[in-house]
């Protein structure tokens, strides 16, 4: 049996995406993509695409009891690059 093109382009889409613990979300991001809560095979939308992470979202979330979150694979990347940088600029700042 073919597949839909709706079947594949969601399939597709969910590959876009990887799972991790909500501690690895840092304030000051801003997300390109939507973040899922991933407790469900129906993921719920937790934060819309251009929102900026802040503690008071962080803690939002905990308080939600969810400890882990989908989010897409390019914005996880930046998130992690953007980090290295901050931590280069602050090893150089008190060197």
């Amino acid at each position: 049996m073919a597949r839909s093109k709706a079947t594949v382009r969601h399939q597709k889409s969910r590959k876009e995406y990887t799972t991790i613990p909500i501690a690895r979300l840092h304030p000051g991001t801003v997300i390109r993509a939507p973040i899922y809560d991933d407790r469900d095979d129906c993921p719920l939308l937790l934060l819309s695409a251009g929102t900026r992470i802040t503690r008071a979202l962080l803690e939002k979330i905990r308080r939600r009891g969810i400890e882990t979150v989908r989010i897409r694979r390019d914005d996880l990347a930046r998130m992690e690059t953007d980090r290295g940088s901050r931590r280069a600029l602050s090893r150089s700042a008190s060197a």
